[in-house]
């Protein structure tokens, strides 16, 4: 997701807010599933909502992010190496964990691609707090991440799916259009509230942040209610969908150990580089792909899987880095 940047919100919210909305996503599902199940044409009007469920999520992501590129260079000794693995490294790993597992299927394989593929530009900041890295130069690397995925993502879909999918080519027009409109209103609305006031800003940057899970939730029971006897027909598809991001999960972690290792990285760069390369952008590719592919349940379902593994294991490695690090402090104060 996109950054709020450390001065935005409440640290403590910040924190919080992720170990919290992993039950709430698991909720969205079942009500989904639920209702599509149960009630099909009830589902079937929950899925005619989608468009401006979209659009208001995209508006409450970019109203939220606070877009300032200044302090990249000086930053340069993790951003650059951070880059690199999320937009050189991840794409042809993602691509060849969703082939392996989900190949014989395009639209679960494509949900999987397009998750593992955007590095996450928001939640990951907070656990690299927890975990006691470097959130200055996180918050440099976010609007750098934002964008970047925005710009890659109807380049990446050319380049590993161009062949397999008709689709691929009104890609890049769709997310131009659906979200350079939501980003100059967010901007237009962010600067007339910063003329109004500063605090007011803040406020509205706030409540915009605290909107966003609520939007997403809103867009999962849609995506499910309108689709759910489409994924549950594939549900053996979703077993090999988990099994999948799991994978990714645990090479990514060891990836980033040896290329911040390899790069001499101090400690709170390598906190930084770990989280970033870990976190994935669930909320803003879920929203491109049902505006730019519509019509792929399966596909929508695959990002979704990833997002609900996403939190727990982003709370397990921040709570492994934290330890380290107290372990670190404890053996340099003998040294000492």
């Amino acid at each position: 997701m996109l950054s709020t940047g450390p001065t935005d919100r409440d640290p403590a919210r910040e924190e919080l807010l992720p170990g919290r909305i992993a039950p709430l996503l698991a909720a969205a599902v079942v009500v989904g599933s639920g209702i599509g199940i149960l009630l099909p044409g009830l589902g079937q009007q929950a899925g005619r909502l989608l468009p401006p469920t979209v659009l208001l999520l995209v508006t409450a992501l970019f109203f939220e992010a606070r877009l300032d590129l200044r302090g990249a260079l000086r930053a340069w000794r993790v951003v650059g190496p951070a880059w690199s693995v999320n937009f050189g490294l991840v794409p042809v790993l993602a691509y060849v964990i969703s082939s392996t597992f989900v190949g014989r299927e395009l639209a679960a394989m494509l949900g999987l691609f397009i998750y593992f593929a955007a590095p996450c530009t928001d939640w990951f900041l907070g656990f690299t707090r927890i975990a006691g890295g470097n959130i200055v130069a996180g918050s440099v690397l976010l609007p750098i991440n934002m964008v970047t995925q925005l710009a890659a993502y109807p380049l990446m879909l050319s380049i590993f799916f161009g062949h397999r999918s008709g689709r691929v080519p009104d890609v890049g027009f769709t997310v131009l259009i659906w979200f350079a409109l939501p980003f100059v209103a967010a901007r237009l609305g962010r600067m007339v509230a910063a003329s109004t006031s500063a605090s007011l800003q803040a406020r509205l940057t706030r409540r915009a942040g605290r909107l966003v899970p609520w939007v997403i939730t809103a867009l999962i029971i849609e995506i499910f209610g309108a689709n759910a006897q489409t994924i549950l027909a594939h549900f053996r598809i979703f077993i090999w969908c988990l099994v999948a991001v799991f994978s990714f999960f645990v090479i990514i972690f060891f990836i980033g150990e040896l290329v911040g290792r390899a790069c001499r990285l101090d400690r709170g760069d390598q906190v930084l580089l770990t989280m970033t390369t870990s976190a994935r952008n669930a909320p803003l590719m879920l929203a491109i792909t049902t505006v730019a592919i519509p019509g792929e349940p399966l596909t929508y379902a695959a990002i979704v899987i990833g997002m609900l593994i996403e939190f727990p294991h982003l709370v397990a490695v921040s709570t492994l880095l934290r330890r380290r690090g107290s372990v670190h402090r404890v053996v340099v104060r003998r040294m000492i």
